[in-house]
C-alpha cells in the first residue's frame, strides 16, 4: 500500500464516517477535510473538525505508520506546527509536537471497506499493460473524454515549463526558440539533443541575413554542427568549408565541443547530415518564423514545410563523399511535419498565450491539435486496442500523457478513470 490510497479515502470519504475517536479516545467530528495540498507541507490545509467538542481549523497530515513523522522530520519543521490531526493506516508509536504536546491521532486500517482496499491493491500491483486493462470497459466514454481533455492541458503545460526556461536562455527572443524547437524536432530521438546543441550555437538573425544564399545558410549549420572536415573531397563540402570559414570569424562563432552523431540503427533519411540541411531549406525559404506561426493557419503551417528538400547535392548522397546509387528528392514526410506541428509550434503558441495573458491564442493551439490526425505509435495502438479510440492528435497526446504520466506509474488515485473504477468498486 501506498500513502497514496490514505489521500484517496480521506479526501472522497470513502472511509466510516461517523463514530470517530482517536487512539487516545477522544471523539472526532469531521466537518471539512481540507484542501488537497500536492506541494510542500502537510496533505491537507484549512480543515474543519471537532475533537470532544472543542473546534479546530488547520492542517491534517497521513502516513501508512505514525512512525513516519518522525522519519521525515515534520517536528523540525515549522510548516507541520498547525496539524490538528495525523491520519495514519497504523500507529505502530505515539508522536509528540514539537512541544512535546501528543498529537491526536486517527486510525483508518479498520474503517475502510475490504473490496475498496483489494481493488487498490490489486491496481497497484497489475503487471499488465495499464493497471485498470480489465476494467476499463465499465467506464462511460464521456467520462474518459472529460479527462482526455484535461491530460491534453496537462501535456501542454508539462511541456511549457521546459519551454519558459529555454526562453530565459535565449533573451526572450521568440524566433530563436523556434528555430531551436524546430531543429530538435527535424532530428530523430538518438539526434535530437544534437541538433538542439547547433541551434542554439547559433543567432538565427544570422541565417536570416543570409537567407538570400542557401550555400552560406548550409554552411553556418553544418559547420557548427562539426560534419565539415578539410578531408572531404567533393566540391559541395569543400565549398561549405571555405563559406564557413569565412563567416565563423566574421560572426565570431563558437563551435560546439564535439557533438556525437548517431548514426546506428537509423533509416538513411534520418541521417543527420539530410536533416541539417533540410533546416537550412526551411530559414533560408522563410524570414520572421514566429509571426507567421502565430498568426497563421493550419494550411499554411502546412505549406511551409512541405516543400523543403534538402539541397540538391543530397539527392543521391546520404553522407558525404560517399554516392547512392538510388536518386531521390530528400522532402519531409507527412508524419515528421506534424511531429514539428506538434512538439514545437503548438507548445509555442500556447506558451506565447500563456505568458501574454491572450486566451485566443491558448484556443488556436488546442484547435490546432484537434484538427491534426492522430500520431500512430505503440502506445496509441495499444490505447486503439483497449477500444479507446484516439482520432485526432489532441487525443494521442493526451493519451500518451496518460500512459506514461499515470499508468506506468500506477497512480491510478489520481486519475479520473481509476477513480470511477474505485468508485464502481465501492458502489457494490
Amino acid at each position: 500500500m501506498k500513502e497514496d490510497f490514505l489521500h484517496y479515502v480521506w479526501r472522497f470519504k470513502k472511509f466510516e464516517f461517523l463514530n470517530l475517536i482517536t487512539t487516545n479516545g477522544h471523539q472526532v467530528k469531521i466537518e471539512n477535510v481540507g484542501n488537497y495540498n500536492t506541494g510542500e507541507g502537510p496533505d491537507f490545509l484549512e480543515a474543519k473538525l471537532s475533537i470532544d467538542n472543542t473546534h479546530w481549523v488547520g492542517s491534517v497530515e497521513m502516513h501508512l505508520n505514525a512512525s513516519d513523522w518522525i522519519k521525515h522530520k515534520h517536528a523540525e519543521h515549522r510548516a507541520y506546527n498547525n496539524v490538528i490531526l495525523h491520519v495514519v493506516w497504523k500507529e505502530d508509536v505515539k508522536v509528540l509536537d514539537n512541544q512535546n504536546n501528543a498529537i491526536p491521532c486517527l486510525e483508518l486500517y479498520d474503517k475502510v471497506d475490504l473490496k475498496l482496499q483489494n481493488k487498490y491493491l490489486s491496481l497497484l500491483n497489475s503487471q499488465l499493460w495499464i493497471p485498470c486493462q480489465e476494467h476499463i470497459t465499465q467506464v462511460k466514454e464521456i467520462k474518459i473524454k472529460s479527462w482526455i481533455e484535461h491530460l491534453m492541458i496537462d501535456r501542454l503545460e508539462e511541456k511549457i515549463g521546459g519551454l519558459s526556461t529555454t526562453l530565459n536562455l535565449v533573451n526572450n527572443n521568440w524566433e530563436q526558440l523556434l528555430f531551436v524547437l524546430i531543429a530538435k524536432n527535424l532530428g530523430l530521438k538518438p539526434n535530437s539533443s544534437q541538433m538542439e546543441v547547433v541551434a542554439r550555437s547559433i543567432d538565427v538573425g544570422i541565417l536570416f541575413k543570409h537567407a538570400h544564399n542557401i550555400d552560406q545558410v548550409e554552411a553556418l549549420l553544418f559547420g557548427q554542427s562539426g560534419l565539415l572536415n578539410d578531408s572531404q573531397k567533393d566540391n559541395y563540402p569543400i565549398t561549405l568549408q571555405k563559406e564557413y570559414k569565412f563567416l565563423s570569424k566574421k560572426y565570431d562563432l563558437k563551435k560546439p565541443s564535439f557533438i556525437n552523431w548517431k548514426l546506428l540503427r537509423l533509416r538513411p533519411s534520418n541521417f543527420p547530415t539530410l536533416r541539417i540541411s533540410q533546416l537550412a531549406a526551411i530559414y533560408q525559404s522563410n524570414n520572421l518564423m514566429f509571426d507567421k506561426f502565430l498568426n497563421g493557419s493550419l494550411e499554411d503551417f502546412i505549406l511551409v514545410f512541405k516543400k523543403i528538400s534538402a539541397s540538391e547535392y543530397w539527392d543521391d548522397h546520404y553522407l558525404f563523399d560517399k554516392e547512392s546509387k538510388s536518386i531521390k528528392k530528400k522532402t519531409l514526410g507527412k508524419n515528421r511535419i506534424n511531429t514539428i506541428l506538434i512538439n514545437a509550434v503548438i507548445p509555442i503558441i500556447f506558451l506565447y498565450g500563456k505568458l501574454r495573458g491572450e486566451q485566443k491564442y491558448i484556443d488556436k493551439s488546442l484547435d490546432l491539435l484537434e484538427a491534426l490526425p492522430s500520431e500512430k505509435n505503440q502506445i496509441i495502438n495499444k490505447w486503439n486496442s483497449l477500444g479507446v479510440k484516439s482520432v485526432s492528435a489532441f487525443d494521442s497526446q493526451a493519451l500518451i500523457h496518460l500512459k506514461t504520466r499515470f499508468c506506468s506509474k500506477h497512480r491510478c488515485l489520481q486519475c479520473a478513470i481509476g477513480n470511477d473504477i474505485m468508485t464502481q468498486t465501492n458502489k457494490k
